[in-house]
């Protein structure tokens, strides 16, 4: 396997259904609010609705590290609410999946994601900087479980469903 080639399985869990919860994944454009500064800029690629096969976005994402990613990310199949599939090109490229299953807490999400970095620094610093670029994509997963949680309790204070 390539030094430049990531395997991230993280979970994580939402105090919602699952439903709900795939309503916050499956909706890319809505991730700046919730999700905060790791979605740095978001655009729709194809005329599908979000969270529809063929719906595809050019996002640039950044961590705690001082770089930003641009990806390409393309819903490739569906089972609402339990399964999201996807492509991803661009600085990462490979496949992900979130897969969203309920527990007594509410909804486990489990986001699975197989990617070669194709962006320089990444590709030419693996071999030594690969546990700080996986420190970084963990902080990011912690920033989503962090903006969902924190958005969920703010719509129940207020009264707004979801």
């Amino acid at each position: 396997m390539a030094i430049n080639y990531y395997i991230f399985t993280d979970k994580f869990i939402v105090p919602c259904d699952s439903a709900t919860a795939y309503h916050y994944i499956s909706n890319i454009e809505e991730y700046p609010r919730w999700w905060g500064k790791v979605y740095k800029k978001i655009t729709k690629l194809k005329d599908v609705p979000a969270g529809q096969p063929g719906a595809k976005y050019a996002v640039t994402v950044g961590g705690f590290l001082p770089y930003s990613l641009t990806i390409e990310n393309e819903i490739t199949f569906i089972d609402k609410p339990s399964l999201i599939l996807f492509d991803a090109y661009g600085d990462l490229q490979g496949k992900g999946k979130w897969i969203f299953c309920e527990v007594a807490e509410g909804t486990e999400i489990t986001f699975d994601w197989r990617i070669a970095a194709n962006k320089k620094l990444i590709r030419l610093f693996s071999f030594l900087l690969k546990p700080l670029f996986k420190a970084n994509h963990a902080f990011c997963v912690r920033k989503a479980k962090e903006g969902m949680t924190n958005d969920l309790h703010l719509k129940s204070q207020l009264g707004l469903s979801s």
